[in-house]
């Protein structure tokens, strides 16, 4: 009897000690685009166009468009809110005194939430592909067919 007892005793403190092990924490789940994308202000920090404009003061095709960007335009904002409500916003430098401070539009996810189409009464109206969405980053691409070519505007915004 104590042979056995003996015997079964490693194999019991064996199997108390394994079953206290620590739970490992249940990972959250990974946000959606809609949460990735909502209730955070967005500023452009890149854009560029594939094949370039042609350059209006002769050279090299213009590829940059953020280089063209008016210093007061770089401080602009865009806001996606989860009531599918749109935002533009001039940002502290405003490029025309009279100019409205916000803009109000709609926007919505299609095509499993790879496009996301804006509309109402703001500049971006138009439909978007994106092409990176991030905690921190967010990349939209749009085709723009103009006197037969087509180009691609690419635009990458960053968390402000």
């Amino acid at each position: 009897m104590k042979n056995r007892f003996l015997f079964l005793m490693p194999l019991a403190l064996g199997l108390t000690f394994a079953g206290c092990k620590k739970d490992s924490p249940n990972a959250a789940p990974a946000p959606t685009k809609t949460e990735l994308l909502t209730n955070r202000n967005w500023v452009i920090t890149a854009a560029t166009i594939s094949p370039g404009l042609p350059n209006p003061n002769g050279g090299s095709p213009i590829t940059d468009l953020y280089a063209q960007f008016d210093t007061c335009d770089k401080d602009d904002f865009i806001r996606f809110e989860a009531a599918s409500v749109f935002k533009e916003d001039e940002g502290a430098t405003k490029c025309n005194s009279s100019s409205t401070q916000t803009r109000v539009g709609t926007w919505a996810f299609s095509s499993n939430d790879t496009v996301i189409t804006i509309g109402g009464t703001v500049d971006n109206n138009g439909s978007y592909t994106v092409a990176d969405l991030s905690d921190n980053t967010m990349k939209l691409t749009q085709l723009l067919p103009y006197n037969g070519v087509n180009y691609t505007a690419t635009a990458t915004y960053t968390k402000k």
